[in-house]
């Protein structure tokens, strides 16, 4: 009887044995949100990567938990720069804030502008969001650091055909 009762502690304990040796590689994400903390007092608290589906496509989705941790300012500013977006967004709708994307030697894969919210752009101290980026998975496997930064806050029209 005491032999089934060790069992289970037999069985873990070989687990760990086996397992220690080997080190898994882990894609660890860092994420510098700091244009956001500056800006609206945005801060990251944490992120999750799953598979979802976007337009149609398999996609793994990765979905990044803010908080505000001062009252906004500026609440209608900061809600534009999160959205709403059409999908496909319009070539001449601005962009107000892009989610870039870098691999581990810090070079830009890619960007992302916010394209799905959950929970509400309060502008409220301790209330949080969480902003859902769709990129493509291959593009998941490489990247080391997500990182936001501003976008053009009005088309300059003046410029074209010139």
């Amino acid at each position: 009887m005491k032999a089934f009762a060790c069992l289970p502690l037999l069985l873990f304990c070989f687990c760990a044995v086996t397992n220690g040796g080997e080190k898994k590689k882990t894609n660890s994400i860092k994420f510098d949100m700091n244009y956001l903390e500056k800006t609206w007092g945005i801060k990251y608290k944490s992120h999750s990567i799953e598979e979802s589906t976007f337009m149609k496509e398999k996609v793994k989705a990765l979905k990044i938990l803010l908080e505000f941790t001062k009252d906004v300012d500026n609440l209608k500013e900061m809600q534009r720069a999160f959205g709403p977006f059409q999908i496909p967004k319009k070539a001449d709708a601005p962009t107000y804030l892009w989610f870039l994307f870098f691999d581990e030697e810090n070079v830009s894969l890619g960007k992302l502008y916010p394209m799905q919210l959950q929970g509400e752009l309060s502008g409220k101290k301790g209330d949080a969001f969480r902003v859902l980026l769709f990129p493509h998975p291959s593009l998941m496997e490489k990247v080391r650091k997500v990182e936001a930064r501003p976008g053009e806050m009005e088309k300059d029209t003046s410029k074209r055909g010139t």
